[in-house]
């Protein structure tokens, strides 16, 4: 059936198993479908691989009239192709839903995205005050810095409504503990976060600073009830602090599920 023919479809999900074979025919179809779906309030978009800048933009061009958008949801395990530009485009529409509640992006590898990509998006995220969730994976990304998460943090700081958060970063190589300190110190101005994911598998430059700084500010979120952090081959970690972490979190009160990884 038609995607034209389902006017009062209310959520919608696609998977694009080999996203490099969709020429422009296929393109303007998909953003031309899009528009017609007036009252979609949740997109979910999976590209298996070969997500790039064109697809994105045919994508942005789709749903930036669906007013009634609460949730959107783009992921690809393999952005080699996605660049700032198209992250710029994509933040572009991203404004235009001041009322979303639930965005999450993946653009797993996508080494053509650099810090100034990450702080477009961030600045759409920043105006995006009526979010209850957040997702951001650019795991495996070669350009990202400590300057990605400054940026994401400033965002962050906005959210006051925030619920869920998840953050990857695992295999980001040029993350330092300067980077993950911004990340803590936008936690503790989100009251009313209940969910926390953060990954930083296999960071080498990590120490015992951030991880007793993290600990603290987690302790600060009065109705946290979950938390999920991957620190594995974090070499940068002592036995010492890691035991000291998992101790610290015995003092949430309402912590409901743990799950660590050192």
């Amino acid at each position: 059936m038609a995607l034209k023919t389902l006017c009062s479809l209310q959520s919608l999900r696609l998977t694009f198993s080999a996203s490099n074979k969709i020429k422009d025919k296929g393109l303007k179809a998909i953003g031309s479908a899009l528009k017609s779906l007036s009252s979609l309030r949740s997109i979910q978009l999976y590209f298996i691989r070969h997500l790039n800048d064109t697809i994105l933009w045919s994508v942005c061009q789709g749903i930036k009239r669906l007013q009634f958008l609460q949730v959107i949801y783009i992921e690809s395990a393999s952005c080699d192709q996605v660049t700032d530009l198209g992250l710029r485009n994509l933040s572009q529409i991203l404004r235009k839903f001041d009322e979303l509640r639930s965005l999450s992006l993946k653009f797993a590898w996508a080494d053509e995205v650099t810090d100034i990509g990450m702080e477009i998006i961030g600045e759409a995220i920043e105006k995006m005050t009526s979010l209850r969730s957040v997702s951001l994976d650019v795991n495996g990304n070669k350009n990202i810095t400590d300057s990605s998460l400054m940026s994401i943090s400033k965002c962050l700081k906005e959210l006051n409504c925030l619920e869920n958060l998840t953050l990857r970063f695992d295999d980001c190589k040029q993350i330092r503990d300067i980077g993950l300190q911004s990340i803590r110190e936008s936690l503790e101005k989100l009251a009313c976060l209940k969910s926390i994911y953060l990954n930083f598998y296999r960071n080498q430059n990590i120490t015992d600073i951030s991880l007793e700084s993290l600990g603290q500010s987690l302790k600060t979120l009065n109705v946290l009830k979950s938390i999920e952090l991957n620190f594995f081959r974090c070499v940068g970690l002592s036995r010492e602090c890691k035991d000291g972490f998992l101790e610290s979190l015995r003092e949430i009160a309402s912590l409901e599920n743990t799950k660590i990884q050192f």
